[in-house]
């Protein structure tokens, strides 16, 4: 097989295989944000927010793995296929003990990651034995991601403290093999338009799946006028959402050279996180499984981890004068956020989302620049 690299291509549209890839992970995603918001006595408990971050870093991880292979190497050849059909069984699989990997089923858990890592590897293998002149690239890339593999296998072996001691451990080999292999892989950057791409599809299947997670918390037989306007608002401030990060996609990110772009990677560990959150703190103020101050707490917390990373790869693109507005206006909004958390007590559940509407919509509004003023990348 002659492999064309993807970052030279001028054309590499997202698959419809990896759409269908994306759709797997929303389910994982969905179920790790419920472990966090389902409450106890009303409240958020700080055991299971940890786990749920320890928890989401190696999902993200292994969907951020497939969508690099597919932006540098991917060729939607019948391997390729195959190979990433089995990574999308194992995670079906790992969403099964996802919820008890920190309570009794982390064996199942690690053996599932570690299995989709090796399919990873064994795709960076093909690229390696099939085209000589980007072997510097997938030897080193390999080679790393071999020795973060096999560090969860061991872990599934290990008692419990030293598994998740293997896990971390797992995880760091990972993300410092991407930094070590850093100047190989801007020679072969990834796809200016195909990651970008990518990651706005999963924005946009994650926002989907908060309106499901809004409807699901609507009851015909309990609808009332408070209620029907609470979902209302809450429809608004994903749609703000929506609005404000692909404004920042189509004209900061697309069609930019990107190198081996690790703002945009990692920042997108924080904006997905922040989405999930966002969207269970919504179905919370509805259902009420969480009181109003932990609510107001959670609304706080996504939004801020959604825009601080947004903010960051947004200053990338702008110049001098066009950064300070916008950095002005986030901090102001984060603030607001804090000063909104502590005065939580005062709420009630349409007053907070009132003001999570509005503050979304104004902060779109005033960081949203004309056609005028958009500067050409």
């Amino acid at each position: 097989m002659k492999k064309i690299l993807q970052s030279a291509m001028d054309k590499h549209k997202v698959s419809w295989l990896e759409l269908f890839y994306d759709l797997i992970y929303v389910v994982v995603i969905a179920k790790l944000a419920h472990l966090v918001t389902y409450g106890h006595d009303g409240h958020l408990g700080l055991t299971e927010f940890i786990v749920f971050i320890a928890l989401f870093v190696p999902v993200w991880w292994a969907w951020t793995g497939h969508a690099l292979y597919a932006t540098r190497f991917y060729d939607d050849g019948v391997a390729d296929r195959l190979l990433t059909l089995g990574q999308m069984f194992l995670v079906t699989l790992m969403s099964v003990y996802i919820k008890d990997a920190f309570y009794g089923e982390g064996k199942m858990f690690a053996l599932s990651y570690a299995a989709i890592r090796a399919l990873l590897v064994v795709m960076y293998l093909r690229v390696y034995f099939s085209n000589k002149e980007i072997r510097p690239v997938t030897s080193c890339l390999a080679a790393g991601f071999s020795v973060g593999a096999s560090l969860w296998l061991i872990s599934a072996f290990l008692p419990t403290a030293w598994m998740y001691a293997f896990w971390a451990a797992g995880l760091l080999v990972d993300f410092m093999t991407t930094f070590r292999c850093r100047p190989l892989l801007k020679i072969t950057s990834v796809h200016k338009h195909h990651l970008p791409e990518r990651f706005g599809l999963l924005i946009l299947i994650l926002l989907g799946e908060s309106v499901a997670s809004l409807t699901s918390a609507l009851n015909p037989q309990d609808m009332t006028v408070s209620v029907l306007t609470i979902a209302l608002l809450g429809f608004i401030s994903l749609a703000a959402v929506w609005w404000h990060y692909f404004e920042v996609l189509e004209r900061v990110v697309i069609n930019r050279e990107l190198g081996a772009a690790h703002l945009i990677i990692y920042g997108h560990l924080f904006i997905f996180i922040g989405l999930a959150l966002f969207a269970s703190a919504l179905r919370q103020n509805i259902v009420g499984n969480l009181t109003i101050p932990d609510i107001t707490l959670l609304f706080g917390v996504s939004i801020t981890l959604y825009l601080l990373p947004v903010l960051l790869i947004a200053q990338q693109a702008q110049t001098s004068s066009e950064r300070w507005p916008l950095r002005r206006n986030t901090l102001l909004l984060i603030l607001l956020l804090v000063v909104i958390a502590v005065s939580r007590n005062r709420l009630n559940d349409l007053g907070i989302s009132a003001i999570i509407a509005s503050i979304m919509v104004i902060y779109v509004y005033l960081n949203t620049p004309k056609p005028s003023k958009l500067k050409a990348v």
